[in-house]
């Protein structure tokens, strides 16, 4: 767990010598797909982890707020960039909803029967959730950032979440 804290709250970390850029939102939304999908089991276990072990029920709340601290600031430095309109209670509603859709995607795919037991997660679903992402913060992009959020969703592709749900019979 220590490693996944450090390795998070590092690759979060703000370039000190300049104002974020849309190579940034870029890097950013990478760096985070290697990171859910290198780590999946964690959040897939959390609730098990908190429940079973004392250390982690201490240390995994402490981090959440370190992450959402730092996520606050990078969106504060892309609204000081110009490349976001956004106040601040909108980032901090946004940022709660990403941490929600990112820490419970692995639950979100097994309840709604996109992986099971008998199989495992595939990369693919881990961009599925970055496009979620995407998405969440599409309304307040501007400017650069508004062409870069359309050339990164065609990047993703289309989403199969709801095809591969309507073609699920009834057991």
């Amino acid at each position: 767990m220590h490693q996944y804290q450090a390795e998070t709250l590092e690759m979060l970390s703000l370039p000190e010598d300049r104002p974020l850029t849309t190579n940034d939102k870029i890097n950013y939304f990478q760096v985070l797909s290697g990171q859910l999908w290198s780590y999946r089991f964690i959040h897939r276990d959390v609730y098990h982890l908190v429940e079973s072990n004392e250390d982690f029920k201490k240390i995994y709340p402490r981090f959440a707020g370190q992450v959402m601290q730092q996520g606050q600031k990078i969106y504060q430095a892309f609204v000081d960039a110009g490349l976001m309109k956004m106040t601040a209670s909108e980032i901090e509603a946004l940022i709660i909803n990403l941490w929600i859709v990112l820490t419970n995607w692995t639950n979100f795919l097994y309840m709604s029967g996109h992986i099971s037991d008998n199989n495992h997660l595939e990369e693919k679903w881990v961009w599925q959730a970055l496009r979620q992402m995407v998405f969440l913060e599409g309304p307040y992009l501007m400017g650069e950032s508004r062409a870069t959020y359309e050339q990164l969703l065609e990047s993703l592709g289309p989403s199969d979440l709801f095809a591969s749900l309507s073609s699920l019979k009834d057991e």
